[in-house]
């Protein structure tokens, strides 16, 4: 007979291959999330090839759009993918039929979250090896280990915002227009399909409103090495990811 330990442990593996199939089964979210923002980082690359101001100094425009094309590929996982994703398991009852099951919360969040979590590491490996080969940078020259805690700090944000919407209203055709309503809101104002630095004045005031905005900004600093602290940036995505967090826990149940 299993222990807890083994018993934990199958559930989980059961359920994060059930979730994997699902996102590789879901082309917009592999297109939106994988192919698109590797896209984007090119074009903005040849876009702007004298670079860009940022935290007083002049940087090439790679150092800027990598952490923000990183962060879009979150949002489309973590919100969008998730948001809507719940949504229809809710549809098909297979979150209904997990109650008959010895299936956990913990576990079926945890898988969830470490599938859209190896999909993004792949994406930026891919990002990682195209910035170097193609355009010069020097990945391991920055500050690897500090970038990748905030891009977990990011990730994390923004899949608990995804949770609670997904969670939080009992219809799912609600659920779903609303994590997509939120994560269309996030890719053209949140900061990481323009540089927030480009943008009109109007709009970086509704920019600053969305906590992915501020994500970016952390994690931009994060990866050119500048003043992690600067501002409030660090602060809100802190406090972000633990209001979601309980929110979301408290909201997500098998029904």
């Amino acid at each position: 007979m299993l222990g807890i330990g083994g018993e934990d442990m199958n559930i989980f593996s059961g359920l994060f291959k059930i979730e994997l199939k699902l996102l590789l089964k879901q082309p917009i979210s592999m297109i939106f999330g994988v192919a698109a923002p590797i896209l984007f980082l090119m074009m903005q690359a040849e876009i702007f090839k004298n670079g860009i101001e940022f935290q007083s100094q002049n940087v090439n425009m790679v150092d800027v759009a990598l952490p923000m094309f990183a962060l879009m590929s979150i949002a489309v996982l973590a919100v969008g993918n998730v948001g809507i994703g719940l949504a229809y398991s809710r549809v098909l009852k297979f979150l209904k039929r997990l109650r008959l099951t010895p299936t956990k919360k913990y576990h079926y969040i945890g898988a969830n979250l470490l599938v859209q979590i190896l999909v993004a590491i792949v994406t930026l490996i891919v990002m990682f090896i195209l910035v170097s080969v193609v355009y010069s940078v020097k990945v391991f020259n920055h500050n690897l280990l500090l970038f990748f805690l905030i891009l977990l700090l990011d990730f994390l944000m923004c899949y608990f915002i995804g949770l609670f919407l997904g969670s939080v209203f009992k219809d799912p055709k609600v659920s779903q227009t609303v994590a997509m309503i939120v994560y269309f809101a996030f890719v053209f104002l949140g900061g990481f399909t323009f540089p927030i630095e480009i943008m009109p004045r109007f709009m970086q005031i509704v920019a600053y409103i969305m906590p992915t905005t501020h994500a970016v900004k952390v994690l931009q600093f994060a990866w050119n090495g500048t003043n992690l602290f600067a501002d409030f940036h660090l602060l809100v995505v802190a406090v972000t990811t633990l209001i979601f967090g309980a929110l979301s826990f408290k909201a997500f149940k098998f029904q």
